[in-house]
């Protein structure tokens, strides 16, 4: 769980919610003065619009609403919560939970509402492993496999799969943590050995442009 630095959280999300996505929204605005203007922008907008929701000050549809991008929250997907914002060097960073897809209308039309004068890149990464689902707009990433585990407790499989011999790594295997693999054939072995003991899915980064999420 990736909680909020400084965006206010007041809302709790409903467990009976269809399954989140987890979308790392990368904006790159050419200077460090740029990105933390952007970056206070965006927590600027998370607080209550006067509409009743249950995810709380940094609900989705506050910042389409606030950053005045948007007439009503309705005219976009907001079905999700801003859950991190900062920024680091030129880059501003995002964390957004969102229902099935990534949701990022709200905030990239925001910030280029609110910046109309500047030219920004923005990239996303999207994690929905209830689904399979895994897309970036990032090319470098198409075509890469994307290896989703709970954890390996068990120190004799560690032993046995970390030796090297089927390109595994042992930080990978003890935590919930993301590995790029060339071979799809050690992959298959290294899910063999472990499904059992722990969930384990994997899956290709596919490319889809960020147009198909910001609306």
């Amino acid at each position: 769980m990736v909680y909020c630095r400084n965006v206010k959280r007041t809302g709790e999300r409903n467990p009976k919610m269809p399954n989140w996505c987890s979308t790392s929204l990368e904006i790159e605005t050419g200077t460090e003065r740029l990105a933390k203007k952007v970056s206070d922008k965006i927590e600027s907008w998370c607080h209550e619009c006067g509409v009743e929701n249950g995810f709380g000050d940094n609900w989705l549809g506050n910042i389409a609403v606030n950053s005045n991008a948007f007439p009503k929250y309705s005219d976009v997907s907001c079905r999700g919560t801003l859950e991190d914002v900062w920024a680091e060097g030129t880059k501003v960073h995002c964390i957004v939970y969102s229902a099935w897809v990534p949701q990022l209308g709200a905030i990239v039309r925001g910030v280029n509402h609110a910046f109309p004068e500047e030219t920004f890149e923005y990239h996303y990464d999207a994690e929905e492993p209830g689904c399979c689902f895994y897309c970036t707009n990032r090319s470098e990433l198409v075509g890469q496999y994307h290896v989703d585990t709970c954890g390996i407790e068990n120190e004799a499989l560690l032993e046995q799969i970390g030796d090297g011999q089927y390109d595994a790594d042992r930080k990978w295997l003890t935590g919930i943590l993301q590995k790029f693999y060339r071979s799809h054939e050690s992959l298959e072995i290294l899910i063999d050995r472990v499904a059992e003991e722990e969930g384990v899915c994997i899956t290709l980064w596919e490319f889809e442009p960020i147009d198909s999420y910001i609306e």
